[in-house]
């Protein structure tokens, strides 16, 4: 048997949603799943993205992803209060790090940090608190419990340190 490939049918100019087809992408094979043919679209925000005809076809895909931010802001789920992206900051990452490392006990270094009875203060449950007693993560640095290594996280107890600053503060047990 041959292998058929069935003609591809031109979206050019087809508008979906906020995306505007402008090209055909590529066609990508998926084992067991078949062929997926891929078509490069400029969204009116003016971002291009490159999004499969099916999910043109069948609706799941409407934007370069500006639709979602701004339904998240009309729900009140947007990150205003603080203005860091929740995954894309480093002040973000460094707060939400700390915090995985004292409570989840399914996190790689738990044992280090929760394991032997570290903990995050009840004010940095929220990440506004820890910004405004942290303010912002400054290049380069990463957060250092200090004067004491061996503390808890809280703002008596913590700095933003270089990594030299780091290695000569290191806990002891």
């Amino acid at each position: 048997m041959a292998n058929y490939l069935p003609k591809r049918i031109d979206m050019t100019g087809q508008r979906f949603g906020r995306l505007t087809v402008i090209k055909y992408a590529y066609t990508a094979v998926y084992s067991g799943a078949g062929r997926a043919a891929h078509w490069r679209c400029v969204c009116d925000c003016g971002r291009k993205t490159t999004v499969a005809r099916g999910n043109l076809l069948n609706g799941s895909v409407v934007s370069c992803g500006c639709k979602q931010r701004e339904d998240r802001i009309k729900q009140g789920k947007a990150n205003r209060r603080h203005g860091h992206a929740n995954r894309g900051s480093r002040i973000y990452q460094s707060w939400f790090t700390m915090r995985a490392r004292c409570n989840n006990p399914n996190h790689p270094y738990f044992r280090r940090y929760g394991g032997r009875g570290i903990k995050v203060c009840k004010r940095w449950d929220r990440f506004e608190n820890f910004l405004a007693d942290m303010g912002p993560r400054p290049k380069g640095k990463s957060l250092d419990r200090w004067p004491d290594p061996d503390g808890d996280y809280k703002p008596s107890n913590c700095r933003w340190a270089t990594p030299l600053q780091q290695t000569h503060n290191r806990s002891k047990k």
